[in-house]
């Protein structure tokens, strides 16, 4: 590759890797081409070598392609040093149809409509857009389960994402035994008597005497 064809694929690769790093959401080859106005096989070989480049240890990104678009996303081995600090522009509805059909895949999309409502239809649609879901017709039902776009983005795997649900149900079932037990508690302290008046006698008829 001549030298100045290899200068500007490098300041193509620099200018995507800004664009996709101030991206709030994952982002198609046309949206990377009307931010960068750069010719399109310029972008896609410059998002070829970023994804070869992200894929060396030195790096904790790495660049992930979901469906048809393209996000930077932490490395799964370090995705747990950052949890508290990444945040996810997906809606607290989306996230929790998804964190359902990750505890329970393959996952029937009626179970989850009983639990959600109709809105999961809705739902689901967004998750197949995104990639992160695909769904396989099976009666008048799908059969929901994650997709590799899924553990890309999330850095994580459905495995480990179950196991760190089963840990949080394990604690909180503790937390309501240890609630219930101190409940239990209170209520079988014995009850304290207010003490009797003690009633002053007649010296002669040794009867109370009227106040």
């Amino acid at each position: 590759m001549p030298p100045e064809k290899i200068r500007n694929v490098e300041k193509y690769c620099a200018m995507i890797e800004a664009v996709l790093f101030a991206s709030p959401k994952p982002m198609t080859l046309g949206e990377i081409i009307r931010m960068t106005k750069i010719n399109p096989e310029y972008i896609k070989e410059a998002l070829r070598i970023l994804e070869i480049r992200y894929q060396k240890e030195e790096h904790g990104i790495a660049l992930s392609k979901l469906g048809d678009s393209y996000k930077l996303s932490v490395k799964h081995e370090y995705s747990r040093r950052v949890a508290g600090i990444t945040k996810s522009e997906l809606s607290r509805g989306l996230l929790r149809v998804l964190s359902l059909i990750a505890y329970n895949q393959p996952a029937n999309q009626s179970d989850i409509v009983k639990i959600i409502g109709n809105r999961t239809y809705e739902y689901v649609k967004d998750l197949e857009k995104m990639g992160f879901v695909k769904g396989e017709k099976k009666g008048k039902t799908k059969i929901l389960t994650t997709t590799q776009a899924f553990e890309s983005y999330f850095a994580t795997s459905p495995e480990i994402m179950k196991k760190e649900m089963e840990k949080l149900k394990a604690t909180k079932v503790v937390e309501q035994a240890k609630t219930n037990e101190t409940s239990k508690s209170s209520d079988e302290k014995p009850e304290q008597k207010e003490p009797a008046i003690e009633q002053k006698k007649d010296e002669k008829t040794n009867e109370p005497t009227k106040a």
